[in-house]
């Protein structure tokens, strides 16, 4: 029984935060539903698209799998909040356009210690399939792995010459 009042605890906490610190975050930033994001003010066809709700769902929750855990979710909306209030500009651009040099060598510094993070992390995934989980480690999947990446790089190559238009049909909103 006690993992019951764990597992409800657990459940009580994550309801507040969704409930009353999402809200009042929403609120410390100044959140405005009206207001038009660059997707809209600045369609483009390639780096500005409205894009379906499902499929930015997707990317987010690809994102912060990764590194959501560590950095936390708070971390995620303020800068995607911050890029979305300077017409979709990158925080390395906001940080040297509005704090100066110094903050962006500081940005530079923490992604290059948050690339050693995520390295650490994959290094310590390839131990565990190595050493722990044999059937894994086969060269039979070596194929498989090469087929894996062949089809991101032409994916992310295709982002670049095909316009995201003619993949779906965006959303008015």
């Amino acid at each position: 029984m006690p993992v019951l009042w764990i597992v409800i605890a657990a459940l009580a906490v994550l309801w507040l935060g969704a409930g009353v610190y999402s809200r009042w975050i929403s609120r410390v930033l100044g959140e405005d539903a009206a207001r038009e994001t660059p997707a809209l003010s600045q369609a483009d066809g390639y780096d500005f698209v409205s894009t379906p709700t499902p499929v930015v769902f997707a990317h987010h929750f690809a994102s912060i799998a990764g590194t959501g855990p560590i950095i936390g979710a708070v971390h995620d909306y303020s800068t995607l909040f911050v890029s979305l209030r300077e017409k979709g500009r990158s925080i390395g651009t906001i940080c040297r356009n509005v704090m100066g040099p110094g903050a962006f060598l500081l940005f530079i510094f923490l992604l290059i210690a948050l690339l050693a993070l995520v390295t650490t992390v994959a290094m310590l995934l390839r131990l565990l399939f190595v050493n722990y989980l044999p059937n894994l480690s086969d060269p039979k999947l070596i194929p498989l792995l090469i087929t894996d990446i062949i089809v991101l790089l032409l994916t992310g190559c295709l982002l670049y010459t095909v316009p995201a238009a003619a993949c779906w049909e965006p959303e008015t909103r």
